[in-house]
């Protein structure tokens, strides 16, 4: 599964989703700083917020996803 179920796909044809960590809007297909959790992939804006999130990613994720 992706994180870009929350994705907007705005006027200009690009696929935006949020950074889990700092919650800045990302263009997806940009994204170099990418992790595989859960069978979920998340991106990140950053490799700051990238290790954030691989450091603590119960603070970022929910049970329920």
């Amino acid at each position: 599964m992706d994180a870009l179920r929350d994705e907007e796909l705005r006027g200009d044809g690009k696929h935006y989703t949020m950074d889990v960590v700092c919650g800045m809007d990302i263009i997806a297909e940009k994204m170099k700083h990418i992790t595989e959790y859960h069978d979920t992939t998340y991106y990140f804006c950053s490799r700051t917020c990238q290790k954030h999130f691989e450091d603590f990613p119960e603070r970022y994720v929910w049970e329920d996803q």
